[in-house]
Formats: C-alpha cells, structure tokens, sequence
C-alpha cells in the first residue's frame, strides 16, 4: 500500500490561560479560568486523538478508522458538555466559538476522514486522482477551520483581557504544528 500522510491544520492556536489576579468567582460558583479550562479542557480531548489520528504510522486503515471514530465519539461528549455551558458574565462568545470549532472536527472526522480512509482501502491501487483528491480534502478543510480558528482564539484573548488572565501557548500546538512536516 502507497503510505499517504495526511492530517490537516485542525487547531492552529491552542492556548492555555494563567490567572494573574484574585480569582473572583461568578457564573454559578466558577472562576474565569476555570470557565476556560473546561473548555480547554475538551478542546485537548479532542486534539489529542486528532493528533494520533495524523501521526498514525499504521498501515492498517482498520486501525486509523478506529481512532476516527474515537474522534467522532470525543467530538459528540465535548459538544454535549461545552453546548450545556452558560456564557460567562452574559457573553457566550468563548463558548459559542469552541461549539462551532467541536463541531468541525465532529463533522470532518465523520465525513471527509472517513472518505480519505475509503481512498487509502484501495491499497496499491490508489491514483493519482485520490492522492489529489486527499490533498483537496485537506486544503477544504483547511479553509474552513481558519475563520473558526480565528473566531476561537479571539474570543479566548478577549475573555482572557476582560478577566485579567494571561495567555501561555498549548504544550500540543508544537506537535501540531510539526505533523506534516
């Protein structure tokens, strides 16, 4: 079987947020950075298993199907749990931006991850036309995840303004950043 790697830029900007100031709790007992960690906190669950997806050397398409379909699983939880969340301090901007993100990777793990598998099912007999056509399924996805991205880690910096927490960058976006490489 021809080995295509393939993953796409799912999760540009993973950021964890710090407190620097007395946490004040509001939104039912909750601190701000707590509001974020769950979030976060779901994010990584699904990120994590998007990460084995791509680093998957296997060559066993039954395998990388079974880790699509733990992705498609994570998504389902974590869009459940994050769509229960109330805003915070009457803004549901933070929360709202991650449900469109999950719902992303929901549904690029049960359609076009699926269709690549399809394509790699073919073994040696994958052309040129399906090499192209995961390619094109990667560069879709790409695009669409951009403006989702974007829409996430601004409304995590202005929840992280607002609140008075800092910023740190997610031990996972280095190894997101190198799939692919």
């Amino acid at each position: 079987m021809k080995k295509i790697a393939f993953f796409s830029t799912m999760a540009l900007g993973l950021f964890l947020l710090l407190s620097c100031s007395n946490a004040e709790t509001t939104n039912g007992g909750q601190t701000p950075l707590e509001y974020n960690n769950q979030i976060i906190s779901e994010q990584t669950k699904i990120m994590n298993l998007i990460l084995e997806f791509g680093r998957n050397e296997s060559q066993d398409v039954n395998v990388i199907d079974g880790i699509r379909l733990r992705i498609v699983d994570q998504a389902e939880k974590s869009l459940k749990i994050v769509k229960a969340m109330s805003g915070y301090d009457g803004s549901t901007r933070m929360r709202d931006a991650a449900v469109a993100l999950f719902t992303l990777y929901h549904d690029a793990s049960k359609t076009s991850y699926k269709e690549m598998i399809e394509i790699l099912k073919k073994g040696d007999n994958i052309t040129v036309e399906d090499v192209e056509r995961i390619q094109q399924i990667q560069m879709e996805l790409t695009e669409k995840e951009k403006p989702l991205d974007a829409e996430f880690q601004g409304a995590q910096k202005e929840f992280a303004t607002k609140h008075k927490l800092m910023i740190q960058d997610n031990p996972l976006q280095q190894e997101i950043d190198n799939i692919g490489q």
